[in-house]
């Protein structure tokens, strides 16, 4: 898991983790207020710097989202 380094922004939404596995693709997760829910969306690698990101300790991750991340990879 990952979150945006300090001093970047992170697209309006300060509930925003990303995920990959492996060498696989970055996987944006994003927390919709109204919903009460985890968004995911595939990340385009063009344009994207991962050395944006930062590593996310487990325990800073809301519940919620390991649940779902957990589902998101079993699939």
């Amino acid at each position: 898991m990952y979150v945006p380094s300090p001093g970047v922004t992170a697209s309006n939404n300060s509930h925003v983790f990303y995920s990959r596995r492996g060498n696989g693709p970055y996987y944006c997760w994003s927390y919709e207020e109204v919903n009460q829910r985890w968004k995911v969306s595939r990340v385009i690698s063009q344009g994207f710097d991962a050395h944006h990101l930062s590593l996310a300790t487990w325990k800073t991750v809301p519940e919620t989202l390991q649940s779902r991340l957990t589902d998101h990879y079993l699939e």
